[in-house]
C-alpha cells in the first residue's frame, strides 16, 4: 500500500493540463485560467479625490489661508477639470478626476466657505486624500497568475481588467467504468 500523497504524486505525474479555451468572463467562475491575466490600464486611471472636499496645492493651503474658490463641482465620472491655478480651490467629490496641480484634497468637514474664498481649518499636507495614477494596479501589472482557479476576488480583478472572454484550461471529461462479480442488476 501506498501514501495519499504518493497516490496524488503518481496522478499528477500522469497528468498534463488540458487544451485553452476561451469562455465569457460570466461563464468562467471556479475555472483555471490558463495564461496570466494582466492589467491593460493603470487603476485609478486618473489622479483622484479620496474624500469630497476642496482640490488645493498644498503651500497654498496653510490653515486660516483663504483660497479663492473655482465655481462648480467636480463629481466621479466628469471630465478631468482645467489645471489648478495658485491660491485657487475646487470642489470636488470622492472618485473624481482631479485638476493638475493638485496635490491635496482638504475634506469639506476641514474647511468653511467665507465670501467667495475657501479656508482650510486644517493644513493639509502634501499627497493628503489623493489617490495617484496607478497607485493601485499599473498597466502590465499581473493580477492573477496562470493555474490559479477563478474565485470571486479573481473574476472582480478580471472584469476590473476589461478581460472578456477569458483564457481558462477546458475541463476534464471522467467515465467511471464499474466492473466485478459483485455488482448485481437492480
Amino acid at each position: 500500500m501506498i501514501r495519499v500523497t504518493e497516490a496524488l504524486a503518481l496522478v499528477r505525474q500522469a497528468c498534463a493540463p488540458l487544451a485553452a479555451e476561451s469562455v465569457p468572463l460570466a461563464e468562467a467562475f471556479g475555472r483555471v485560467l490558463a495564461a496570466d491575466l494582466s492589467s491593460d490600464v493603470d487603476w485609478p486611471p486618473f489622479d483622484a479625490s479620496a474624500m469630497d472636499g476642496y482640490a488645493v496645492r498644498a503651500a497654498d493651503a496653510a490653515a486660516g489661508r483663504p483660497l479663492r474658490e473655482r465655481s462648480g463641482l467636480v463629481a466621479a465620472g466628469d471630465a478631468p477639470p482645467e489645471p489648478l491655478a495658485p491660491g485657487e480651490a475646487v470642489r470636488v467629490m470622492t472618485g473624481a478626476s482631479i485638476p493638475a496641480g493638485t496635490d491635496a484634497v482638504v475634506p469639506v468637514e476641514n474647511a468653511r466657505r467665507e465670501d467667495g474664498a475657501v479656508v482650510a481649518t486644517t493644513a493639509p499636507a502634501a499627497g493628503e486624500h489623493v489617490r495617484r495614477r496607478g497607485e493601485s494596479i499599473v498597466a502590465g501589472a499581473t493580477l492573477v497568475s496562470r493555474g490559479r482557479r477563478l474565485g470571486a476576488a479573481e473574476t472582480a480583478l478580471a472584469a476590473l481588467a476589461g478581460a472578456d472572454p477569458l483564457s481558462v484550461f477546458r475541463r476534464p471529461r471522467v467515465a467511471l467504468a464499474a466492473t466485478g462479480n459483485e455488482l448485481v442488476a437492480s
